[in-house]
């Protein structure tokens, strides 16, 4: 509901674990969550708030329950926020975990919006037992440099009953558009590799220093004086305060030219389990109209406390040739991978040597028949134990025109493991329909098929049916989409 008082909403949802394709928020698998929330504004400058949710874990049974009410006062430059609030976790063993919170704020800007001060309190009075519900302090200030670009520090300190922290963070952060905001400063990912630092940094996120020179940085530290032993409601979701003490700082610099583009990042976690660091780098250009070539790297090193020692390599050269007006284009992407692991139990080295090409050929405005040719390299080493082989792929696909908006296709390609002697072939055929300029719906079957990361990776390859959608999209369309 949205009207010139009030707005509000009412919402049920739920996501099972391991729901969809892999385009699913992980932090919503295996939940489900209900709640309202709403907003009446009582003046121009004053408002109240309220908000309630429940939200239960699928599969452990677990469930969180939450309560808020507050108010906001605008004066000036100035902006009063306070509310009282209740969060109430019950794990799986039916123990638990309580917060009561009074909780305050202000934020204040100067005349011309360039500098930002705001200050943040949430007090637990009663119980403090809930983990993501600490009692709370955090101080920041905003600078901005440009009218896209703002430099900012933060300190927080969380005082719980299992956990207390304090942390800093500095950086950069930007607004590429109204409404939208994005920093540089260091943060920590969960993934198939266990949590690594990475600094969020891109074209958006950096620092325009002069025509040709860009800069980003970041900087973030916590020292954990009490650690919790509890569990989390959702493992999939970073906890409020991390476990560990840890310093993080990245660095990064671009520069361009009229056709070529380079950058690099430097980074690097220093925590109480392990040391990290990585680098990233790439050179983007346009020797010749119609030429595009890259080059990227990244390259990270672990080493824990434990003696573990994992380095991950992954170098990709790329070659683009698409003149206008030609019968043939040309793509050819050659990605080398290496990953070593020692001080384990086992002592493990892995790299990969993967090129695919790929041609297409426009005879006529009607069809066009496209070829590939992939070829992909491994060699493991584990405990001594050498493990090595040579897969080949060829495949071809054409297209025909039924009309302005319809049309028709069909592949085949043979996919070799020379050194284990086995072969899979890939046959099918779809129908394609053009929805609207720059976007296409294709529905498709393939009688015979196979699936591999290293060639298939976005492509419809396995046995079966499917449907494909396709947007195509350049800088001038983001243009319009991000106004």
């Amino acid at each position: 509901h949205d009207s010139e008082k009030l707005d509000g909403k009412v919402y049920l949802r739920e996501q099972e674990e391991n729901f969809g394709l892999g385009h699913q928020m992980a932090s919503e698998g295996g939940m489900r969550k209900a709640g309202a929330d709403a907003e009446y504004s009582l003046s121009e400058s004053l408002s109240v708030t309220a908000e309630a949710f429940m939200q239960e874990n699928l599969e452990t049974g677990a469930d969180r329950h939450v309560e808020e009410l507050g108010a906001s006062l605008e004066s000036g430059n100035t902006l009063y926020r306070a509310s009282v609030r209740q969060a109430m976790d019950t794990d799986s063993d039916d123990t638990v975990e309580r917060s009561q919170q009074l909780t305050a704020g202000v934020d204040w800007h100067s005349e011309d919006h360039r500098w930002e001060l705001r200050a943040d309190h949430e007090q637990s009075v009663g119980d403090n037992d809930n983990t993501d519900y600490p009692t709370r302090t955090l101080l920041g200030t905003d600078y901005r440099l440009s009218d896209a670009v703002s430099l900012y520090a933060e300190q927080e300190y969380t005082d719980g009953e299992e956990t207390s922290v304090s942390a800093t963070r500095m950086g950069m952060k930007a607004t590429p558009w109204e409404g939208g905001s994005a920093s540089s400063t260091v943060d920590r990912k969960y993934d198939e590799n266990g949590e690594r630092v990475y600094a969020t940094t891109g074209l958006n996120q950096t620092w325009q220093v002069s025509e040709r020179w860009k800069l980003s940085a970041g900087f973030e530290g916590a020292k954990v004086l009490k650690e919790s032993l509890s569990e989390p409601l959702n493992e999939d979701v970073p906890p409020v305060s991390p476990g560990e003490d840890y310093t993080a700082v990245s660095i990064g610099a671009g520069y361009e030219l009229d056709k070529w583009d380079f950058n690099v990042r430097l980074e690097a976690r220093d925590s109480d389990s392990s040391d990290k660091w990585g680098v990233l780098s790439g050179l983007f250009g346009e020797p010749a109209d119609g030429i595009g070539i890259s080059t990227d790297l990244k390259h990270f090193r672990t080493e824990t406390d434990s003696g573990l020692d994992t380095k991950e390599t992954d170098l990709r050269l790329g070659f683009v040739y698409r003149p206008f007006d030609r019968m043939w284009t040309f793509l050819d992407r050659l990605d080398y991978y290496i990953d070593e692991e020692t001080g384990g139990t086992i002592d493990l080295t892995a790299w990969k040597l993967v090129n695919n090409f790929n041609a297409n050929l426009k005879t006529s405005d009607d069809f066009q028949i496209s070829f590939q040719y992939g070829a992909k390299y491994v060699k493991d080493t584990v405990a001594g134990k050498v493990y090595s082989g040579l897969t080949q792929l060829l495949g071809t696909e054409g297209r025909y025109d039924l009309s302005p908006r319809w049309d028709i296709g069909a592949w085949a390609s043979i996919l070799t493991a020379l050194d284990a002697g086995t072969t899979d072939y890939g046959l099918g055929a779809s129908l394609g329909f053009g929805l609207m300029e720059n976007m296409w719906l294709s529905f498709g079957y393939n009688v015979h098929g196979f699936e591999d990361s290293d060639f298939s990776q976005g492509d419809f390859t396995a046995q079966g049916p499917y449907v494909k959608f396709r947007l195509k999209f350049d800088q001038e369309d983001l243009r319009s989409l991000l106004k």
